[in-house]
């Protein structure tokens, strides 16, 4: 399971530090961080960037937009009577629905109050359905290579024996 409530500050150029969330509480550890203290920042060429987005289209198996139909019909004025639009705008096939991170992301739903003004208590429940889509957002081939473009530029640090993610 992967560790989200780590988060890699850099304070100045020779001090870094990793704070991680015990509960409520945030400790800070700076000594696992001296390595990557003082790299140096990568700069991405825009040609770079180009064949990185371009890889993570091709890389994106889980694209619900194949499974979504637009109907755009007959078109109209705001002062018409007549719909020139009988059929539904949008149509999603369940198809869409059986995608992994969308399905995870649907159970979620009923999680949340919608009034403000009400605390929320988060039930280990809800909290393993965050994780898990966490998790399958976190395996998708997308975000593996996101993951490694970015650490291969210096610009983030993964351990991936305590499964942890810090940004440099």
């Amino acid at each position: 399971m992967w560790n989200f409530r780590v988060l890699f500050i850099r304070l100045s150029e020779d001090v870094s530090c990793v704070w991680r969330q015990t509960g409520a509480i945030f400790s800070n550890d700076c000594e696992h961080v001296e390595n990557y203290a003082g790299a140096e920042r990568s700069k991405i060429t825009d040609k770079e960037l180009q064949a990185f987005t371009e890889e993570l289209l091709k890389k994106d198996v889980n694209n619900a937009a194949q499974h979504i139909q637009i109907n755009y019909q007959g078109h109209t004025k705001s002062s018409s009577t007549s719909d020139e639009a009988p059929q539904p705008l949008i149509v999603i096939r369940s198809q869409a629905l059986q995608i992994p991170t969308i399905s995870k992301l649907r159970l979620l739903y009923d999680n949340y109050i919608r009034d403000a003004g009400i605390n929320e208590y988060v039930t280990p429940a809800e909290r393993a359905e965050e994780n898990s889509l966490l998790e399958a957002f976190m395996a998708t081939p997308v975000m593996k290579h996101t993951m490694n473009f970015l650490s291969n530029k210096d610009l983030m640090y993964v351990n991936r024996s305590i499964n942890t993610i810090a940004t440099v």
